[in-house]
């Protein structure tokens, strides 16, 4: 007895299209053009945020970069009160924004982003500049008791930066 493969004995995948094979590989050809026209709208990446807030690219967390206005910090799902005030702000960083304490710890949104004169700006194009804080980052989603840690480590590197200045050496960086 010859053995026969169950395609054959099922008989053609699609029935109901009874297509000659002529018209198989212009099926093939259509149904490619549709997968490949509706790939990149299926799986669009949303913008991120990250550039929008200063030093969004340096908030501590489990994540890089971290998912600084949600409740789960790996992203998505339910905003904390930073996401929903960032949004509430049209999503730019905004005076009124800097100056919040979103996660009611006692520091503002600025200051536990590096901007306490709430004066950095978001550019059109290109990299944005330095605001004027880089170290002691914090969430400003999310409440800690880092707020004295953040002071005193750029205290510390604001005494770096002058003793350096004072003796006209770069040093290596540590105290």
């Amino acid at each position: 007895m010859a053995h026969r493969s169950a395609r054959a004995t099922r008989g053609p995948l699609l029935p109901m299209l009874r297509l000659a094979p002529s018209d198989a590989g212009a099926l093939r050809l259509g149904l490619l053009a549709l997968v490949c026209g509706l790939l990149p709208r299926c799986c669009e990446g949303r913008p991120g945020y990250v550039g929008l807030i200063p030093n969004g690219d340096r908030v501590p967390g489990t994540r890089k970069p971290m998912a600084t206005g949600h409740v789960n910090t790996q992203g998505h799902g339910e905003r904390n009160q930073f996401g929903i005030d960032f949004e509430a702000a049209g999503l730019k960083w905004t005076t009124e924004l800097c100056r919040q304490d979103s996660d009611g710890d006692g520091r503002s949104n600025g200051e536990e982003l590096g901007d306490p004169d709430c004066v950095w700006k978001s550019a059109k194009k290109g990299k944005s500049v330095p605001p004027a804080r880089s170290t002691g980052i914090t969430n400003p989603g999310l409440a800690d008791n880092l707020g004295f840690v953040a002071l005193v480590e750029d205290l510390l590197q604001r005494a770096l930066a002058f003793a350096q200045g004072l003796f006209g050496g770069k040093g290596n960086g540590e105290l």
